[in-house]
């Protein structure tokens, strides 16, 4: 899955930023193998760190804007569920930043409680 998703990426961009890593599957491939080396597969958001390792192996400054994850099929985005205690599910989102606006505040709230009780015990 992951494979998959840097090729899209890698597919998303303009014509004339994408022929500087083909061919994008084998780009895709060895960008996640660096990733590993490195120890950083699933340290950084994956768009930032393909446009670092863009530079560094391609010397090309590329930007967040000039990749169109929008265009993603929407199986290559994760689905976040939000549960609460009791097993049921208050939302589902594939926009996370959403979600955090969404519940952030009532999670906050929620775990603030718990820890004062649990402190007062």
């Amino acid at each position: 899955m992951c494979e998959e998703k840097v090729l899209l990426l890698l597919k998303s961009l303009p014509q004339k930023l994408r022929c500087h890593c083909v061919p994008l599957p084998d780009y895709a491939k060895f960008f996640l193998e660096r990733r590993l080396e490195e120890k950083q597969f699933g340290v950084d958001d994956v768009l930032d760190s393909l446009i670092s390792d863009i530079r560094k192996e391609r010397g090309l400054e590329i930007k967040r804007t000039d990749f169109r994850p929008e265009s993603l099929p929407l199986h290559s985005s994760m689905n976040f569920r939000l549960i609460d205690e009791y097993g049921r599910q208050l939302a589902v989102e594939r926009n996370l930043p959403r979600l955090g606006s969404e519940y952030g505040q009532t999670a906050r709230s929620a775990f603030q409680a718990l820890a004062q009780e649990r402190l007062h015990r």
